[in-house]
């Protein structure tokens, strides 16, 4: 009972710091110093273990390929591509509810911090035509902005999961690809099937393979990326220089306009957080508190799938912050997810429960961003978010429940 009590005083301090605007990294760091020090750890074993989460080759690598994903992002935003592939799928598919939707879901396709904000003028052009209230708008550019979260290999949160749990991403990624197709049934019960059916008058929807050559010019290092990663089993860091590299060679991009994308891209405040998720589960490791976890659950008779459930979806929808609620409730539930060889139907309820909490946060970056934009009011937007949301959870509860009975 009491290490429960513990670890709950070291989450509600952190969730106090997220709220008081301290700086996520600072804020893990902090509750990692506060962790050790209830569990009694000495100080030159938590001095000890803040040293070896930071220098460690898992941290290392986890920092490098979030760093070159942001990159990656924002080279393609800098040359055009991303913007691009709203032309091309105009070319291919003549039905504009279609259309609407397919520039969020594509550029979700490429993780990026307020990433919504790209597809946004694209989902403005064509909800302007079909006279969508900015309420629509905005469910349906931020909906499918966030399809693949839950499998996309480039996503942080998926990254840091395998990275905390120490399995192949393609292991989380197999157990969680169901749930991207329940988030898109949710999307088009909710959203595209309430949009009027308009066919394009265009000339430009009349030359698919215009569109296809397009799409292809426009896509073609994301696909790059998942070749080497998935065809040739490079690692990922190796996969994502190598795309990066040859799409500046590409487009003939000068020291002028690269430098700035650097800047950008190699932010400090997203490597920190990212070094304090590691610092924090191997503080946690050394505590002993993992051990403990588990018989704290059995003494009190709490069923452990609530806690999977719960835990995560406080953290996500306080933070609104992927990488929050993987960091910092991975590490403590890893021991109710079958430890060393985890079960990843749990895996996969923990993730999509924070997940959707990520989704219902107000303080999102992608949700302010998006309902900004389109100038849209909350109790509007929930109306249609709430139940997709459900939806999500629900379903992440019947593949538990299928996989279980199979």
């Amino acid at each position: 009972m009491m290490v429960l009590l513990e670890l709950l005083i070291v989450v509600v301090i952190f969730v106090g710091l997220v709220m008081k605007r301290v700086d996520l990294g600072v804020s893990i760091l902090a509750s990692s110093l506060l962790l050790g020090l209830i569990f009694g750890m000495p100080p030159v074993e938590i001095l000890r273990s803040f040293w070896l989460g930071t220098i460690q080759l898992p941290t290392i690598n986890l920092v490098a390929i979030i760093l070159l994903i942001l990159l990656l992002g924002n080279l393609l935003g800098e040359t055009g591509n991303l913007r691009n592939i709203a032309a091309a799928l105009e070319q291919l598919i003549p039905y504009r509810k279609v259309t609407l939707v397919l520039p969020a879901a594509f550029i979700g396709l490429l993780p990026m911090p307020g990433g919504a904000m790209l597809s946004a003028p694209m989902v403005e052009e064509g909800g302007r035509r079909m006279n969508l209230s900015a309420e629509m708008k905005t469910f349906i550019n931020y909906w499918f902005r966030h399809l693949w979260e839950y499998c996309w290999p480039l996503y942080p949160g998926l990254i840091l999961g395998a990275a905390i749990l120490e399995v192949p991403i393609t292991r989380m990624m197999a157990a969680q690809w169901p749930i991207t197709l329940v988030a898109i049934g949710a999307g088009t019960l909710l959203g595209i099937l309430r949009l009027p059916r308009q066919v394009s008058t265009d000339p430009c929807g009349k030359n698919p393979v215009a569109g296809l050559r397009f799409l292809a010019a426009s896509v073609w290092p994301i696909v790059l990326v998942l070749a080497l990663v998935l065809a040739t089993q490079l690692p990922m860091v190796v996969a994502l220089g190598l795309a990066i590299v040859a799409s500046i060679l590409v487009a003939r991009m000068g020291w002028s306009r690269l430098w700035p994308l650097l800047r950008k891209s190699l932010s400090w405040r997203t490597a920190l957080v990212l070094v304090a998720v590691m610092v924090f589960k191997r503080v946690l490791d050394g505590s002993g508190a993992i051990d403990a976890i588990p018989m704290a659950f059995e003494e009190l008779g709490v069923p452990p799938v609530l806690l999977l459930v719960l835990a995560p979806f406080a953290v996500g929808i306080l933070t609104g912050v992927n990488q929050a609620y993987v960091g910092v409730s991975f590490p403590m539930l890893v021991p109710l997810m079958g430890g060393p060889n985890p079960d990843f139907s749990l895996v996969m309820l923990a993730y999509v429960s924070g997940f959707v909490g990520v989704l219902l946060s107000p303080v999102h970056l992608c949700l302010l961003l998006t309902k900004g934009y389109y100038g849209a009011r909350y109790p509007g937007v929930y109306r249609y978010l709430i139940p997709a949301a459900v939806m999500v959870q629900l379903g992440a509860f019947a593949l538990l429940a299928a996989r279980a009975y199979f």
